[in-house]
């Protein structure tokens, strides 16, 4: 009976050593997941920094394309601007030009007209001239 209780006592003892140990690798486990949780929420942290930067970068980019897509808008409308004032005043130059040769032209036509009408009044009278000539 000593024997089974001594035997039995050991036992405890072990129990006991063995939940010790079971309560020490309990402690380490929740240390590991406390670890693994930090691990994991400065894994997302640093995920979510880099998809933000990224983010940013992109958006820097397409800002900076954006404003030098409307600078050479800018420039080009001013350009295209230049170039219809060009037109416009050639072509006003040219409509100038235009009146001015109608009314030459009107001038010539009124002098060939006047032309005629001293040629025929010098026929006109050369005729009368002759006539009288021929009649004396």
């Amino acid at each position: 009976l000593e024997q089974l209780q001594e035997k039995y006592s050991k036992l405890e003892n072990k129990k006991e050593d063995l939940l010790d140990k079971l309560k020490g690798y309990n402690k380490i486990i929740e240390q590991l997941n406390e670890k693994v949780e930090s691990q994991k929420q400065n894994t997302e942290q640093n995920h979510k920094a880099e998809l933000e930067r990224t983010i940013n970068e992109l958006q820097s980019s397409k800002t900076r394309e954006l404003e030098e897509i409307s600078c050479t808008y800018i420039e080009r409308m001013s350009e295209i601007q230049e170039e219809m004032d060009k037109l416009k005043s050639e072509n006003q130059k040219l409509e100038e030009h235009n009146v001015q040769l109608i009314r030459e032209m009107e001038d010539l036509k009124e002098k060939h007209s006047s032309e005629r009408k001293s040629r025929n009044v010098l026929e006109e009278s050369s005729t009368i001239v002759n006539t009288l000539k021929d009649e004396i």
